[in-house]
């Protein structure tokens, strides 16, 4: 007899075949210098203390904040604790991801709080906690994404009305470690359609105090060569600001007509 609930496979059978993927070719279309243009949204999660929707090309990212609110540890902290958290959508990137938090993930987690603290005044909020959270929904280079979510949080914290001495913007740029070539805002096919071996660099620049709060440089770079790659991201990390600015102004006006009697 035969088993009608098994679903048996054919007798002969012949394994797929697969078209190797090309390489990818190199289609940037703006200068080095250009970064892409970039929308800017306060306030789009109603529940939660402060939000922000930032896309820029394809990165496409929503951030949330929540608190300062009660810490629950038991121990007396002088100052708030900055929790950050960011996570890929399983649709994200060519590559599927899972829907677990990767190691990964939570590594970028940290590189956010380290670029992100310096702006706050975490001494006004004493056993309390600031947590932020960061979802990609669509990512278009890795460098590229952190730079952009950096900026996505921090408007997000002053969304939510936190003290901070200044915002922080995120800036990516991409060099060629046996050149003197550079891309400023790299995306995917940047990444993966240059001939290797490449340096990335992400930097957090507070544009108004003029301080940098984090720099992460993966790559062979002299110094010298460095610090002009820092003023070309110090530079378009001004420009960012502006745009940042502009949104909180036009936001917080808004809020004020709405509650005027």
């Amino acid at each position: 007899m035969t088993d009608r609930k098994r679903v048996c496979g054919p007798v002969v059978s012949v394994p797929p075949a697969f078209e190797v993927p090309e390489q990818p070719s190199f289609t940037r279309d703006r200068n080095a210098d250009n970064c892409r243009k970039l929308y800017l949204k306060l306030g789009w999660a109603t529940k939660a203390m402060g939000s922000a929707y930032y896309e820029s090309g394809k990165i496409k990212i929503g951030c949330s904040v929540y608190g300062p609110r009660p810490n629950k540890t038991f121990s007396f902290q002088n100052v708030a604790k900055l929790n950050c958290e960011i996570k890929f959508s399983p649709f994200s990137m060519p590559e599927r991801k899972g829907h677990m938090q990767s190691a990964e993930e939570k590594d970028y987690g940290f590189l956010l709080e380290a670029a992100l603290s310096p702006s706050i005044l975490l001494h006004l909020y004493p056993k309390s906690s600031i947590d932020v959270y960061i979802e990609v929904l669509e990512s278009d280079g890795t460098v590229a994404t952190l730079a952009a979510a950096i900026t996505c949080a921090s408007a997000a914290i002053a969304d939510a009305n936190i003290e901070c001495i200044d915002l922080v913007t995120g800036v990516s740029l991409l060099y060629k470690i046996q050149g003197q070539e550079y891309w400023v805002d790299p995306d995917f096919m940047d990444e993966c359609g240059r001939p290797r071996p490449h340096g990335s660099l992400v930097l957090g620049y507070m544009a108004a105090l003029g301080h940098v709060t984090q720099v992460w440089n993966k790559g062979k770079c002299v110094p010298e060569r460095l610090a002009a790659l820092l003023g070309k991201c110090t530079e378009t990390a001004k420009g960012i600001r502006l745009v940042v600015n502009h949104t909180l102004c036009q936001e917080k006006s808004g809020s004020l007509v709405n509650e005027k009697p």
